[in-house]
């Protein structure tokens, strides 16, 4: 067996200073049925009613979203509950500061309310930030801009880790005052303002920075041992890819030069004060992850040549190096077999294994993040490859003119560089749902197909990721279930596929179980096939649904046939502007029904869509073009509210039998107002049928038995047979004037008894 060790040089890392203007920062809100709750390394510490209040302070943090403790705690008096909370406040507050920086970044205060109702016990909690600053959305956004733009080699974790270090040494400065004010404790103050901190903001700095770039990190509350004495102090620690936990001492390590003494040090290094790190620095509260005792050594990788096998073996910490013919393992190139990539190793470098034409397999290891430009390419004998999730980027051509037959990307990675497969005889490919990069010519070669076989796909991201294809170079055709037709459950509802196609892939809600309350429509859901997005409810999804009190339809643009109808519990409503159809019957007798809004451009209610919702007392349409259909609010007898602003077309019979309107106006938007439109509104009084309006159909009117007033648009040309049945008009004089547009408009009529005259 062959042996052979090298060492990977560091690169040097320059200090970089950031002024910006001072801002604030906000929290972004993930409710628990997300399934997102949850935290890191102190999270698994606490009891169950503080990973609520962790759960509520991160995820939630307002009074709908309430978090729920489970038993015993959920059914407990009130006053033992209170008491338990009381006594648990610490714990998710130090969990809080030490593994979640983002979107907690002042000098805060942990906030906890209780509360109780039918489902059991709950807290909502919030980090509380001060009067450094108040506009939180805009500074989120400034401090992520300033985090992202500090430049990091993510070449392999240590070269991230060592670039964060130095970044953060350099762009920080001890606050040394006597007295210290909110801001010296701050990541906002750090980032965003005079980046005079204490060690609080160093450490929570190199926190935020470490979860932009997916490196497990913690802060560390305790004491460290300066001057002679023992002072409270934060640090951090940090997961290498070797699995183990290293220390980060920012702030010590922030001199008059950068110094790298404690940058990932373990619990034997020996500091310049001649104190091992483990001796000087004493953790207090939560119990961090255990440290490493020695320190982290980036820099060694050896790999072995197993002639019986033909197995080339890499193991040790760091990267694979750039490859080339003088590189010690070339010189196995044609006897290689497989390649093995150990789990230490963190990068596959340039061209590593460039031309090893007999290579067979090659296995990646969980600790590489990255295959390098090239690293693979013209190895003609590689047929199967399964790129691990850990690995975020395939570089450029890093499998060109490679035997690949049959390609597997597993969630996670990110980036396919360009002709990374180009030349390779594909055959089935399945990409990871999370690419959101496919360099140009990546795939040349190879053409990708719809499920219906003839329309063929760009290689994009979005048409490509999370998806399966199979057949042949000039033919990869989509493999999926989720076909047109196909249906499935998923939580309490249940969804059909309306469209599979890659280009337009969409669901319709069809039915639920259990017993929904208050329905919320999810505007995509993820499947093994990748996201579809809801863009209807489907016919009588609902129908007859008793426990439904409230409907959110999220971005549906469609809502079916007799989807809601018989809901007699429903009372709540709003359809917003994706809504395009609400199709006949679909919310048919809902009693409960009392306000309704409308809000949409375009909007197409069909017939009897609300037809015999008796109580519905208040209905509001706002945007532009929305049309009202057939027999759409069919004695809706409560009705006694009704603003038409948006609408631009009232059907036949829309609003018969609405007996609680009184006085109504029609808008100029409305084109036509439909024969029957309102049929026996008996209680209507006064009438405004505004500039604008040009028809007014067949009966329209008949019936309103009360009216008293009518003011007539000028831009009125037809008036139907009977629109006001029995009604006579008649001039100042008291002449008969017949029921026609030259007759009646532009002018106001007023009077009694079903006898109207002119009045201008």
């Amino acid at each position: 067996m062959s042996k052979g060790t090298f060492a990977n040089g560091c690169k040097a890392i320059m200090a970089l200073a950031l002024i910006v203007a001072a801002s604030s920062l906000a929290c972004s809100v993930v409710t628990e049925a997300d399934g997102e709750a949850g935290g890191g390394w102190y999270y698994g510490q606490l009891n169950p009613v503080e990973k609520a209040i962790y759960d509520s302070a991160r995820y939630g943090g307002d009074s709908d979203s309430p978090f729920y403790v489970p038993e015993p705690y959920s059914g407990m008096e009130y006053d033992e509950f209170r008491s338990i909370v009381a006594s648990g406040i610490r714990n998710p507050y130090l969990a809080l500061k030490c593994e979640w920086t983002i979107g907690n970044n002042g000098n805060e205060e942990l906030g906890v309310r209780i509360g109780s109702d039918s489902h059991g016990n709950y807290v909502t909690a919030t980090m509380k930030h001060t009067s450094l600053y108040t506009d939180d959305e805009e500074a989120y956004g400034n401090v992520m801009s300033m985090l992202q733009s500090v430049p990091v080699d993510t070449g392999t974790r240590f070269s991230a880790v060592a670039s964060i270090h130095d970044a953060v040494c350099g762009m920080l400065e001890y606050d040394k005052e006597e007295n210290k004010t909110e801001k010296s404790y701050s990541m906002y103050n750090a980032v965003c303002g005079d980046h005079v901190v204490v060690c609080e903001g160093y450490a929570k700095t190199f926190l935020a920075l470490c979860q932009i770039h997916d490196i497990p990190c913690v802060g560390v509350l305790g004491y460290a041992f300066t001057n002679g004495e023992w002072l409270r102090h934060m640090y951090n620690m940090v997961q290498m890819d070797d699995g183990a936990w290293y220390a980060i001492d920012t702030t010590w390590d922030d001199q008059e030069e950068i110094m790298h003494t404690y940058l990932l040090a373990g619990s034997n290094t020996v500091g310049p004060n001649g104190i091992a790190f483990g001796t000087s620095h004493i953790p207090a509260g939560l119990t961090p992850p255990p440290l490493s005792a020695d320190a982290y050594d980036p820099a060694f990788v050896t790999f072995t040549f197993d002639a019986g096998t033909g197995t080339l073996t890499f193991s040790g910490n760091g990267a694979i190096p750039d490859g080339s013919d003088s590189s010690p393992w070339y010189a196995f190139k044609d006897a290689v077999r497989s390649i093995v990539v150990e789990d230490g190793i963190d990068s596959i470098g340039a061209k590593a294994f460039y031309g090893f034409m007999n290579a067979q397999s090659v296995s990646i290891g969980s600790g590489v993040a990255s295959i390098g430009s090239k690293a693979f390419a013209y190895c003609e004998s590689l047929e199967s490859l399964e790129v691990p999730g850990n690995v975020k980027t395939v570089g450029g051509y890093a499998f060109y003119h490679g035997g690949i037959k049959n390609l597997e990307t597993d969630k996670g990675v990110k980036s396919i560089g360009e002709g990374a497969f180009q030349g390779c005889p594909l055959e089935h490919v399945a990409f990871a749902s999370g690419i959101t990069k496919i360099g140009s010519k990546a795939f040349s070669g190879c053409a990708f197909y719809d499920a219906d076989g003839e329309t063929r796909l760009s290689p994009t991201p979005g048409l490509l990721s999370g998806y399966t294809f199979d057949g042949s170079p000039s033919k990869l055709a989509l493999v999926t279930k989720f076909v047109k037709g196909f249906t499935f459950t998923k939580g309490s509802l249940k969804y059909s596929v309306t469209s599979s196609l890659a280009s337009d892939r969409q669901l319709a809600v069809v039915g639920y179980s259990g017993n929904p309350s208050d329905l919320v429509i999810p505007a995509r859901i993820n499947t093994t096939a990748g996201y579809f997005p809801v863009t209807s409810v489907g016919n009588k999804a609902f129908y007859g649904c008793e426990t439904l009190r409230s409907v959110d339809l999220g971005d549906v643009s469609t809502v079916g046939a007799k989807a809601f109808a018989r809901c007699t519990s429903l009372e709540s409503l709003k359809i917003g502007e994706s809504v395009k159809t609400v199709s006949q019957y679909a919310f048919y007798g809902c009693t409960a029904l009392e306000t309704l809004d409308v809000f949409g451009n375009g909007t197409g209610i069909d017939n009897s869509a609300f037809s015999e919702c008796r109580n519905l007392a208040s209905v509001s349409f706002g945007g532009s073009g929305i049309s009202i259909g057939t027999n759409s609010f069919y004695k809706c007898t409560g009705l006694t509210d009704l603003d038409l602003t948006g609408v631009s077309y009232i059907g036949f019979k829309a609003f018969p039998y609405c007996n609680g309107i009184v006085s109504l106006t029609v808008p100029g938007t409305v084109g036509t107002i439909g024969g029957y439109a309102f049929f026996k509104c008996e209680n209507l009084s006064e009438l405004v049928i505004s500039k604008g309006v040009k028809d007014v159909g067949k009966s329209a009117f008949s019936g309103c038995g009360k009216i008293t007033s009518v003011d007539f648009g000028i831009t009125v040309s037809s008036i139907g047979t009977n629109a006001f049945y029995m009604y006579t008009f008649t001039d100042a004089d008291g002449n008969a004037l017949p029921p026609e547009s030259e007759n009646l408009s532009g002018h106001l009529f007023q009077g009694h008894g079903k006898a109207l005259a002119l009045v201008r």
